[in-house]
C-alpha cells in the first residue's frame, strides 16, 4: 500500500524502522519517532562479529556499536522531521505472538537468528495490545490534533505458527483494534485481513508460498483502500498509472524509431503533468525515464 500511495503522489514514509510485526515493538518505534530520539540502548546487543538492534528490523545491524547507534539515531530524527506535516498514520499489525528475552523479559522486534533458548515465545492478550497502543496513539493525537489513524491487520498469514495459532493471533489483533477504534473518533479500521479471508477466498489470490497476497489481491485491496480512505482525482490517477505502465515497459527493439518516439512522448507526458500539478514531485519518474534512455544507449554499443 505504501508503494502504491507513493506512486499516486502521496508523501509517504514507509516502515522507517523496518518491517515490524508485533504491537509492542511497533509502539516502541512510534514512541522514538514521535520524540525524535532513540535511547533504548538496552536493546542493542553485541554478538561475535556484529552489533544488532533487537528493537528494529534485521536490517539494523553493524560491525560496531557506534555505527549502529548512529544509523538508528539518523533514521529516528529523519522520521521525526517527516511527521511535522503528517495527516494520517497507517498501522498494520502482523501478529500477536511475541518473543521476549529470557534474561530481562523485553519483547524484541526481530530475533536476528539468535538461539531459540535466548527467548520465550507467547501471545499477547487483547488487553495488553489495547493498553500499549491506546497510550501511544493518544500521544500522537495530542501532538497532531488533526491526525487520522487507520488501523488494520495484515492479511499475510504466519503459517510457520500453524493454521490454528495463526488464526488465534489474527483474531486477538482484530479484537484489540475493535476496542481501540471505539475509543476515539479519529481511529478507523480498514479490513484488509477480512478481504483476503472472505472476499477473496481462493488460493489463486496468493503467491506460491500460500501466505503473501498475489498482485491481483493487492490491486483489489488497493482499490478498496483508495475508495474508503482517499480523496480521488480520477484524471490524475489514470495519468499516473499510465506513466507507471509505460516506465515498466521494455521494448523488443530499443533502437527502433517507434521506441524512440515512445520515449520522447513519455517524457512529454511526465513534464506536462509536472506543469499541471506543480505541487507534486515527478523526480522519480524522470529518473526512471533517464534509465530507460541509458539502457537503450547501452544496447547500441
Amino acid at each position: 500500500m505504501g508503494n502504491l500511495l507513493s506512486l499516486h503522489k502521496y508523501s509517504v514514509l514507509q516502515n522507517p524502522g523496518g518491517i515490524i510485526y508485533n504491537p509492542i515493538s511497533l509502539v516502541g518505534c512510534l514512541t522514538d519517532i514521535r520524540k525524535g530520539r532513540f535511547d533504548r540502548l538496552d536493546d542493542l546487543l553485541a554478538l561475535d562479529d556484529r552489533v544488532v538492534s533487537l528493537a528494529h528490523h534485521g536490517q539494523f545491524t553493524a560491525s560496531d556499536l557506534s555505527t549502529l547507534q548512529s544509523n538508528i539515531t539518523t533514521m529516528t530524527r529523519e522520521a521525526h522531521q517527516f511527521t511535522r506535516g503528517v495527516g494520517a498514520l497507517v498501522l498494520s499489525l502482523g501478529t500477536a505472538h511475541v518473543f521476549a528475552r529470557v534474561d530481562n523479559g523485553r519483547i524484541v522486534a526481530n530475533c536476528h537468528r539468535l538461539p531459540a533458548s535466548f527467548f520465550r515465545r507467547r501471545r499477547l492478550s487483547v488487553g495488553e495490545i489495547v493498553e500499549c497502543l491506546d497510550t501511544e496513539l493518544d500521544a500522537w493525537q495530542d501532538a497532531f490534533p488533526e491526525l487520522q489513524i487507520i488501523l488494520t491487520v495484515s492479511p499475510i498469514r504466519h503459517l510457520r505458527d500453524g493454521l490454528v495459532s495463526n488464526q488465534q493471533s489474527k483474531s486477538t489483533l482484530i479484537l484489540a483494534l475493535a476496542d481501540l477504534v471505539e475509543k476515539r473518533d479519529n481511529r478507523h479500521y480498514f479490513p484488509a485481513y477480512e478481504m483476503l479471508m472472505d472476499d477473496l477466498r481462493d488460493y489463486r489470490f496468493y503467491q506460491d508460498d500460500l501466505s503473501h497476497p498475489s498482485n491481483l489481491a493487492i490491486e483489489y485491496v488497493w482499490q478498496q483502500f483508495r475508495e474508503a480512505c482517499l480523496v480521488i482525482d480520477e484524471e490524475l490517477d489514470r495519468a499516473l498509472e499510465k506513466i507507471a505502465r509505460s516506465l515498466a515497459h521494455r521494448a523488443r527493439d530499443e533502437e527502433s524509431i517507434e521506441h524512440q518516439n515512445f520515449l520522447l512522448g513519455l517524457r512529454d507526458e511526465i513534464e506536462k503533468l509536472q506543469m499541471t500539478y506543480v505541487d507534486l514531485d515527478f523526480k522519480a519518474e524522470l529518473e526512471l525515464w533517464s534509465e530507460l534512455v541509458k539502457e537503450g544507449e547501452s544496447d547500441q554499443i
